[in-house]
């Protein structure tokens, strides 16, 4: 394995982070989901917590969500923008990475589902949606970077073993508005301090299709419904 696990009580030891080396990043995991809606999460949205294990949430449709919370699972990770195939400026520009099964390769999907984000520093909060067509926010304020990783050096990065994971596991970079503090500690026994909230968003884009029924296109429905893997800040030093 390429990571070195650091035990920390939690968000309020973050700044103790020791100075990261070159190419070395520490992310801090999701270790609580707060609640979770709708049919089809309901027995896995435990699965989003911890580092990436290949046990995917969901997925997650347009009336499922989970809320995660408790950012104090530490690892370091070597080489993540090399695994991603992104520069480390890129890396050095987001707050959240998101690790989500692709289930739709050859298919509809265009790589990170289009997925619906809430973020919430317990002072102030914002939400956007992720529109997998322009692979962009649907409104600009919160910054969103996608790809893909082979399964096979997903598992390699991450030493696990090899499991019917889909041919590519999707990333989504999230650099979030600055007046929301990713490292936003709890202050009392029931505040999550900082929380996402992610749920699907059913899309359509005119001029795609899944094949020709009596003659005539079925328009091609994005998946919309993430199966996320896991979410982590990324600390920077």
């Amino acid at each position: 394995m390429r990571l070195r696990q650091i035990a920390l009580a939690g968000l309020a030891a973050l700044s103790a982070v020791e100075p990261a080396l070159a190419r070395d990043v520490a992310i801090a995991w999701a270790s609580a989901y707060l609640d979770e809606r709708g049919p089809g999460p309901s027995s896995t949205a435990g699965r989003a917590t911890g580092m990436p294990d290949g046990q995917f949430v969901g997925p997650l449709g347009a009336l499922d969500y989970i809320w995660l919370s408790r950012f104090d699972m530490v690892t370091r990770l070597e080489d993540l923008n090399v695994l991603l195939g992104v520069p480390e400026e890129t890396l050095a520009r987001a707050d959240i990475i998101v690790f989500d099964s692709n289930m739709a390769v050859g298919v509809c999907g265009l790589g990170f589902e289009g997925s619906i984000w809430f973020f919430s520093d317990g002072r102030g909060a914002y939400a956007e949606v992720f529109d997998e067509a322009t692979q962009t926010g649907t409104v600009g304020h919160a910054g969103f970077t996608m790809g893909e990783v082979p399964s096979s050096d997903f598992e390699t990065y991450f030493g696990l073993v090899p499991t019917a994971i889909p041919n590519f596991v999707n990333w989504l970079l999230i650099d979030v508005p600055d007046y929301i503090d990713v490292r936003a500690a709890r202050v009392a026994p029931h505040d999550p301090g900082f929380s996402l909230w992610v749920g699907g968003a059913f899309q359509y884009v005119e001029g795609l299709h899944h094949g020709l029924v009596a003659g005539l296109p079925v328009p091609c429905r994005y998946e919309g419904a993430p199966g996320i893997d896991a979410v982590g800040i990324i600390l920077h030093d």
